[in-house]
């Protein structure tokens, strides 16, 4: 672990201090995988203990989520992973638990200090994740945009840190930072992470592709009720949540 009292060396000047090596890509999007499991329960478990998400109801199908109770998750979720990151990466603590799996550290890039809150949240703006915000307005377009473009900035982020030779993303450059972990060879479970969400993810694709034909492919109506179609029940949810 980098003492978080004194300077440690400069990214920028290629200084790092023995025995640390610029965090690989791989160690990276590993951490992340992680972290999204945890904020995952941070931010799904709290609204069910509540019961925002039981909709039991006598009769199938089920009323749609209200929209006030969507506005209200979002807000909260975007809420929660702000205060995750920016937590974990000011002050002593330097990296969050995914990063901590792989023994990463965050710090200033020019003297390896501890992130300041500035940069910090510089840092989680620069990646992006607010954007998740304007789901909020009652625009179906305007939610299938930011979903798109949320996913998009995440495959550009992702090549800036692939593509530099100091492992500095997009949103590292802006804030000033810079990831360390201690010198060896990537660690075989970071590897493994990546591409077992990748394989899970492209099989999901296709299976979601499989669907959507068959649903285009057959006959619902005459397999489910009116009023019972998963399409009909899925729209109306829709239209809950965006109305225009």
């Amino acid at each position: 672990m980098l003492p978080s009292d004194q300077p440690q060396g400069s990214v920028t000047g290629s200084t790092l201090p023995a025995g640390l090596v610029l965090a690989d890509a791989y160690s990276r999007f590993a951490a992340y995988l992680l972290d999204g499991f945890v904020l995952a329960a941070l931010t799904s478990i709290p609204p069910a203990l509540l019961g925002l998400y039981d909709y039991s109801s006598a009769t199938y199908p089920p009323p749609p989520m209200p929209r006030a109770t969507f506005i209200g998750t979002t807000i909260f979720s975007i809420a929660i992973q702000a205060a995750y990151f920016l937590w974990f990466w000011t002050a002593g603590r330097r990296a969050t638990p995914g990063q901590r799996v792989f023994s990463i550290q965050i710090g200033n890039a020019f003297d390896g200090q501890p992130l300041t809150m500035t940069q910090a949240i510089i840092r989680w703006l620069a990646m992006g994740w607010w954007l998740e915000i304007l789901v909020l307005l009652p625009f179906f377009g305007v939610a299938v945009a930011a979903y798109a473009a949320t996913g998009i900035w995440f495959v550009v982020i992702a090549a800036s840190i692939v593509l530099s030779p100091t492992k500095q993303g997009i949103h590292d450059r802006l804030a000033r930072s810079a990831l360390v972990r201690p010198a060896g060879p990537t660690n075989r479970w970071a590897i493994g992470c990546v591409w077992a969400y990748v394989a899970i993810a492209l099989f999901g694709l296709l299976m979601l592709a499989l669907v959507l034909y068959l649903f285009n492919a057959i006959d619902r109506s005459t397999i489910y009720p009116p009023g019972m179609d998963p399409v009909d029940i899925f729209s109306a949810q829709i239209r809950e949540f965006w109305p225009y």
